[in-house]
């Protein structure tokens, strides 16, 4: 009976760790996929806010900005709204930029160059609460090939150590 219970403890430990290791692993998304961060053309098939609303973010996730000769300031709604690029909370110009995000809500882009905002370089992505996590998606879903792998990976350890629980009791009485 010991060696039993030695080794549902060990699948309980593992199946622990794998849950925790899926939790905390993030997505990064590439910022305007193969276009990436650049001042719209006028001609482009989609805005940047129609390229986050394909997405589902989540804390820890990150995205990340490919650019040239230009820059990637995280700002106020105030300053996102008037293509303010006097007080960024945060400013990037070396071309490649990762930002994680570290709570859920929304977080606010623009390009620090003259007139890009203005053209329609600039971003609104809002990070999901832990409790939006498993509530359906209303827009299209990414294609992205982790974007909605956490959630499922979640649920499935969730019955993994749902089984290994019951067949623990099983065993012990």
């Amino acid at each position: 009976m010991a060696s039993a219970a030695g080794f549902i403890n060990l699948v309980l430990f593992y199946t622990s760790i794998v849950a925790v290791a899926v939790a905390t692993t993030g997505s990064q998304f590439e910022v305007g996929d193969k276009k990436g961060w650049k001042k719209p053309s006028g001609n482009d098939p989609e805005t940047y806010n129609e390229w986050a609303g394909r997405h589902r973010f989540r804390v820890g996730d990150s995205i990340h900005f490919r650019y040239k000769k230009d820059s990637v300031m995280e700002v106020t709604a105030a300053d996102y709204s008037t293509c303010n690029t006097s007080n960024p909370k945060l400013k990037f110009d070396d071309g490649d930029t990762a930002f994680e995000f570290d709570r859920p809500g929304s977080f606010y882009f623009i390009s620090g160059q003259e007139s890009h905002c203005e053209a329609g370089q600039k971003l609104i992505v809002s990070v999901m609460h832990t409790s939006d996590e498993h509530m359906p998606v209303l827009g299209p879903v990414s294609d992205h090939p982790k974007t909605n792998s956490v959630g499922e990976l979640l649920t499935i350890s969730e019955l993994i150590s749902s089984f290994v629980g019951a067949f623990f009791i099983m065993i012990v009485v």
